[in-house]
């Protein structure tokens, strides 16, 4: 017959009945030096412990009743069959007599075979990850964002967006060239791989643009003009501007170009903070919670990903090609990339369009061009009016026809006051205006034909985001092989049908399973349990 030789210690220890938090241990030597050191009653060569059952703790006047109430676990082996020690919490403490008390015991079973169990792959619906990258871990939360709010550009950024357009340029559209100036050799109208009939003349200032109309529609019939519009230098970067002898004005033939033109590369850097809170978790850096919205004033918002950039900061390609109104896109640069490009390709399925650039409106001289176009005709009609004023006089002086000069006479008169009359009615026509009805667009006056806008919740808002990985991790839905030790001081891990396998009872390896899908945060140093606060760096 087997002496009893059952050893139990009574433990008071921070770990509750609720199966949500637990301690792990390098080795079986660790977990018991850890336990034996709590406060604790002692009680050796019990009876045989029963793994499930009543505990039957005799009580003293030193060790009463109300001092039992005080613990809260319960560790014991039984010695005479095998060395492991068996953990359990204390369920109830039921009074039995001043010598007797009653402990009902529930196993541990994590803590008693934490050591035993062969993980195997499962599918893991939420972890604390071993690689917290921005960017990496982006499956949706469904977590509480409230109202967002702006986050302000900083002043360089300001400067550098609203001074996209730069300088602009008044760009004429000649349905022909007037006298007196010759196109350049092979001069095509090719703007972006698009042909047009059209001549191109840049005017350097407006003012040049205003001597410069006066002058063509007072030297062709019609008004050559068909377009005026608005050009940023950098669309125009080619062209060489002249003054041409003895005119007030500056222009130059806008140099034809194929593709596009690049204009600049301009920045915007990612939040460090969102509403001044500075996250201990990178997913609270993604999107929802933050984003960068590209507009262009009149309609057309893009969202952009701080995260699916690439690089350190948020880089913006802009590109345009000269046509009324101008085409300009601007487009994210390595910007949710499966890998980075052997070369920079516009991604236009990711690009934002720029509002227009106003077109213009000029001054149609009706008399100028009425004048112009009727100059021949009425020097002949005059002369010959004068002609015939003449050719009357001499005709009445010699009497030779007093009758027919008069006529001539009259006939003379008539035709001056014929073209006299004509010139006057044509005078007394208004200037007309012609072009573009846009000229007073706000967009283009406040320089935003782009707009970024970087939006981010509440500081309220991003610590309970905060708050919620630090304590439950991310979802990740991933099949891997559980792994319990990531982080410094604990990891929170929930599967859905956890694989584990082990020289242990099936029914407590059934109970371990259902800890693990129910989602279970392990503690590693005894030390910090339940402690959130700490730094639970990443384990390289």
């Amino acid at each position: 017959m087997i002496a009893p030789n059952t050893n139990i210690r009574l433990l008071k220890t921070p770990m509750e009945l609720n199966d949500a938090n637990t301690l792990s241990f390098a080795s079986e030597t660790d977990k018991y030096n850890y336990f034996n050191s709590l406060p604790k009653l002692s009680l050796d060569g019990a009876t045989y412990q029963r793994k499930e059952g009543v505990l039957r703790y005799p009580t003293t006047s030193s060790d009463t009743f109300e001092d039992l109430l005080q613990y809260n676990y319960c560790m014991y082996q039984n010695a005479s069959y095998d060395t492991k020690w068996f953990y359990a919490y204390i369920d109830d403490i039921k009074y039995i007599n001043d010598g007797m008390t009653e402990l009902k015991l529930r196993t541990d079973t994590f803590m008693t075979w934490q050591n035993d169990i062969v993980y195997k792959q499962s599918f893991i619906e939420r972890q604390h990850v071993s690689d917290d990258t921005i960017g990496l871990h982006t499956i949706a939360e469904n977590l509480e964002t409230g109202e967002y709010i702006e986050k302000p550009l900083t002043a360089l950024e300001m400067i550098d967006w609203r001074g996209l357009i730069g300088t602009c340029r008044v760009v004429l559209g000649l349905s022909e060239e007037p006298n007196g100036y010759a196109l350049p050799e092979n001069y095509t109208s090719v703007f972006g791989n698009v042909y047009s009939a059209l001549t191109y003349i840049a005017c350097y200032t407006p003012e040049d643009a205003i001597n410069y109309i006066k002058d063509i529609q007072s030297q062709v019939s019609e008004d050559p003009i068909v377009l005026a519009y608005m050009v940023p230098d950098k669309l125009l970067n080619n062209t060489t501007y002249f003054t041409p002898e003895g005119k007030n004005y500056t222009i130059g033939y806008v140099e034809p170009y194929n593709s596009y033109k690049y204009m600049n590369t301009l920045y915007l850097n990612k939040p460090t903070s969102l509403n001044g809170y500075i996250p201990k978790n990178n997913k609270v850096y993604c999107y929802p919670n933050t984003y960068l919205m590209l507009s262009n004033n009149v309609g057309e918002n893009n969202i952009y990903r701080y995260e699916l950039f690439s690089t350190s900061n948020c880089g913006f390609e802009i590109d345009g090609v000269l046509s009324v109104g101008c085409s300009i896109k601007a487009w994210p640069r390595s910007y949710n990339y499966t890998e980075t490009p052997a070369f920079s390709e516009i991604r236009f399925n990711q690009s934002t369009n720029a509002s227009k650039i106003p077109t213009c409106s000029w001054k149609n001289d009706a008399f100028t061009n009425w004048l112009t176009a009727n100059s021949v005709d009425l020097g002949v009609g005059v002369v010959g009016g004068v002609g015939s004023v003449l050719l009357g006089s001499a005709l009445a002086l010699t009497g030779a026809g007093t009758v027919a000069g008069v006529g001539m006479i009259g006939g003379g008169l008539a035709s001056i006051f014929n073209s006299v009359k004509n010139t006057y009615k044509a005078s007394l026509v208004p200037e007309s205006a012609k072009g573009g009805s846009n000229q007073g667009d706000i967009v283009f006056a406040s320089g935003e034909i782009l707009r970024p806008s970087q939006f981010t919740i509440r500081y309220e808002y991003a610590k309970m985001q905060d708050d919620f990985f630090q304590m439950y991790g991310y979802k990740v839905n991933s099949l891997e092989v559980i792994n319990i030790h990531k982080r410094t001081y604990f990891d929170y891990i929930k599967t859905i049908g956890c694989n584990i396998i082990g020289n242990i009872p099936q029914k407590d390896l059934e109970e371990i399973r259902n800890l693990f899908d129910n989602g279970l945060t392990i503690w590693h140093n005894p030390s910090y349990f339940l402690d959130y606060s700490v730094n639970n760096t990443i384990i390289v």
